[in-house]
């Protein structure tokens, strides 16, 4: 009787091990099968996210390329505005010296003078304002990439390369 008590308790113990087992299989498949979908969901979005920072990067260097050509536009008018300036600075002054001219008449041309520097005095501060406007909007670009970088945990580029 002892014995076979045993063996009933043996036998229930075996069956609740049995079911423990058949929960603990069903379980881990299901698991499994989780990680399997969040391997897969990973994937999709490291290679949007990949995507995504090539476009960025491509379309910061574009913007980065307008800024600069506009930059060099910009920085070639100044120089030729500034030699233009020295160039008729120095006819001014030799046909003034060669034609002896009355005080009253050298007023006149010197006044008229002073208003055409004036004008082009104007032109390069527009210049240069129009330069400094371009390097803030490159500033501000840098600074933007820079941002979106952090954002989707891309490290930035060096700002060296951009120069």
């Amino acid at each position: 009787q002892q014995k076979r008590k045993q063996n009933e308790q043996n036998k229930r113990s075996l069956d609740a091990t049995r079911i423990k087992l058949r929960s603990l299989r069903d379980e881990i498949r299901r698991l499994r099968e989780e990680h399997q979908a969040l391997e897969e969901r990973y994937s999709s979005v490291h290679q949007e996210r990949e995507e995504l920072k090539m476009k960025f990067e491509s379309a910061l260097r574009q913007a980065m390329m307008v800024v600069e050509e506009r930059n060099e536009v910009l920085q070639q008018q100044l120089i030729e505005s500034h030699a233009l300036v020295e160039e008729r600075d120095a006819q001014l002054e030799g046909v003034l010296r060669a034609m002896n001219l009355e005080p009253r008449t050298l007023d006149l041309i010197t006044a008229e003078v002073d208003e055409s520097f004036h004008r082009r005095n104007q032109l390069i501060k527009d210049l240069h304002f129009e330069l400094k406007k371009g390097e803030k909007l490159y500033n501000a670009t840098l600074l933007e990439m820079e941002r979106h970088c952090q954002t989707a945990n891309i490290a930035p580029l060096p700002r060296s390369s951009f120069v």
